[in-house]
């Protein structure tokens, strides 16, 4: 199916366009969310498929954060179940129009970007990018807020050991053995501005600020994000190239830490809504009071993910990470698994499942031991999205994990469960 230019209104009355025109006179400007019901009927000797209802809710909805499939099925309800693919695209792309003439251009957006995913035609391809670009001229600017309260068991992640042992001696580590407890307040806020280049990609320049307070103030501090993205589409493909900026400041506000770097990340969308995505980072980290901890970071990522049912989404990756700072027993190799899981469970809310497991083994012996350090990590953890529930337009969601890092140096084993009660708001 190739699609005509962007938002066209001028074309024959179809039967789909029957539906679009139903569509356009309902009232957009209370409702978010999209579900549409078929039947079946004879019309003009013909069986054709006729919009039966659609319904919006913008309570049931929360920000689009992302393309994950599971996102939207938690909140927007995308049209699903339909007679066949040609149906549901044709349906996407006039929900889309309607819902870039009523300014609602989250639902515009989000339903061009599903239709990236099906596109098998260059022509469809550029059409959706010009729709894309159109969207964002439209509405360029976007805000992200989001609160986050984070206890957690043990805040300094203090090692459960009462000694620690080396070649000069036996020392008391800090925190004696016992773990701290502590509850920290995260405030994070992001702005973003989008504008389409003349090859219809994308170019968004954003900067996040995250500051965290904790009951300790050695442990307070301030981050501040700076990105210049651009998205470009092809068939089954989106290539996102991202150099970018980060400072750290500590609980004082002096400045700790400065990483520049490039972040490359492309996907793969395959059928039933898989999709297979790759991500280079390269970085250089400068460290202001310890200026032996500078070097060069990058690492290789890989994930898949995929929605075998409309209700549950999985996902799993690994990447190998490489970190090399002028001292070298500081430098390691790293590798890390990574699983995922969530399930949407009606009239209460979203669960989701995670397991991280990573090692990290160092180039050259610790310092007053006679040992390379390695490091083993396990995080396994739950989080839960109520449905229905909403603080001043934000969906709540919790999440527990418990965290345990077994290393060779007795400094750094430990165990910690963390908890968080978050909130996050787009505009």
């Amino acid at each position: 199916m190739v699609f005509s230019s962007p938002w066209n209104r001028h074309r024959p009355m179809s039967s789909s366009d029957i539906l679009f025109s139903l569509a356009s006179n309902f009232n957009y400007n209370h409702y978010l969310g999209v579900r549409v019901k078929f039947f079946r009927h004879s019309f003009g000797g013909l069986l054709v498929s006729t919009l039966l209802s659609i319904v919006f809710n913008t309570h049931a909805v929360g920000p689009v954060f992302g393309d994950e499939i599971m996102e939207q099925i938690n909140g927007s309800q995308p049209v699903q179940h339909l007679e066949d693919l040609q149906t549901e695209r044709l349906t996407r792309w006039q929900t889309a129009q309607v819902a870039y003439r009523r300014e609602r251009y989250d639902i515009a957006r989000y339903h061009i970007n599903r239709l990236m995913r099906t596109s098998t035609s260059p022509n469809d391809i550029d059409t959706l990018s010009r729709a894309l670009v159109s969207i964002a001229a439209a509405d360029p600017w976007a805000f992200n807020l989001g609160f986050s309260l984070k206890p957690s068991s043990n805040i300094k992640r203090y090692t459960y050991n009462d000694t620690f042992e080396t070649s000069l001696g036996v020392f008391v580590p800090a925190g004696g053995g016992e773990a701290e407890s502590g509850i920290g307040f995260d405030v994070a806020t992001g702005l973003s501005y989008s504008f389409g280049l003349s090859d219809q990609s994308l170019l968004s320049v954003r900067a996040n600020l995250n500051h965290t307070i904790y009951d300790d103030a050695e442990l307070n501090k301030t981050q501040i994000f700076f990105a210049v993205s651009r998205d470009s589409y092809s068939v089954g493909h989106r290539t996102t190239l991202e150099p970018f900026v980060r400072l750290r400041y500590d609980g004082h506000q002096d400045l700790t830490r400065r990483d520049v770097g490039l972040d490359l990340s492309s996907s793969w969308w395959m059928g039933d809504g898989a999709q297979l995505t790759a991500t280079a980072l390269m970085e250089r980290r400068s460290y202001f009071n310890s200026s032996y901890r500078n070097g060069p970071y990058s690492r290789l990522s890989v994930d898949y993910g995929f929605a075998p049912t409309s209700e549950t989404y999985f996902s799993f990756g690994g990447d190998i990470a490489r970190s090399v700072p002028e001292q070298s027993h500081l430098r390691y190799w790293e590798a890390r698994l990574t699983a995922n899981s969530r399930y949407r469970i009606e009239y209460v809310g979203t669960v989701g499942f995670f397991l991280n497991l990573s090692a990290r083994t160092y180039d050259s012996i610790f310092p007053a031991t006679n040992r390379e350090r390695e490091d083993k990590n396990v995080i396994a953890g739950v989080s839960f999205q109520p449905q229905g529930i909403e603080v001043f337009g934000a969906r709540p969601q919790v999440e527990c994990k418990s965290e345990r890092n077994t290393s060779n140096i007795a400094l750094y084993d430990f165990e910690a469960i963390d908890c968080g009660l978050s909130f996050k708001q787009s505009f």
